[in-house]
């Protein structure tokens, strides 16, 4: 019980800080909620590649891009069953040509590969698609 409940209080103590991270949001404490990881991954937006922050829980993403010491909030998408991921894989032949991997995404995530494997040589490259939005990080 007490290894529980030291589980239960890190717990919120990480969820407190991603949310002390973030602008803007509402309460990210929740009983059922258990904070994963966080990171820093390359999101390809229209334009360009750029960093952005995501926050991995049980039952939510949440991605932002920094803003002075703080990010903002772009999307908080749950983990339900319209959330999926798509795995280009890291750049090597069998990954390319992956049945599984839709056409679009082997498109854009070449052109990704082509322009940056110099300097992420072993990246992976995902689709995340959730029910409001679909995007490759």
């Amino acid at each position: 019980h007490i290894n529980e409940a030291v589980r239960s209080f890190e717990n919120r103590k990480e969820i407190q800080t991603c949310m002390d991270e973030l602008m803007g949001t509402e309460s990210l404490l929740e009983p059922h909620r258990v904070f994963i990881r966080k990171g820093e991954l390359i999101r390809q937006t229209r334009s360009k590649a750029r960093s952005f922050m995501f926050y991995l829980f049980n039952d939510i993403l949440i991605y932002a891009s920094p803003r002075g010491w703080k990010y903002r909030v772009h999307l908080k998408a749950p983990i339900d069953t319209t959330f999926k991921i798509e795995v280009y894989g890291n750049g090597d032949a069998k990954s390319k040509t992956d049945k599984d991997c839709s056409r679009d995404l082997r498109k854009t995530a070449g052109a990704i590969w082509e322009k940056l494997k110099g300097e992420h040589p072993d990246m992976y490259i995902w689709q995340l698609v959730t029910q409001k939005k679909s995007f490759i990080v």
